[in-house]
């Protein structure tokens, strides 16, 4: 992963773990979309499904 990529996944992962201001559909909006961002990035770092199951690759 490039240095920029990196940079950006830190990001997001910084923002999902913000506390949106209440009533603030903006805030919540961000901090939502950032939290299925770095939920994707996850399950591609760790190979796995969104039901948690190893995902296999053929190479």
């Amino acid at each position: 992963m490039s240095p920029a990529a990196e940079q950006a996944c830190r990001f997001v992962q910084l923002v999902a773990q913000a506390q949106p201001h209440p009533g603030n559909a903006l805030d919540e909006t961000i901090v939502s979309v950032a939290q299925k961002i770095a939920a994707e990035i996850r399950r591609e770092q760790f190979q796995t499904s969104r039901s948690g199951v190893p995902l296999t690759r053929k190479a």
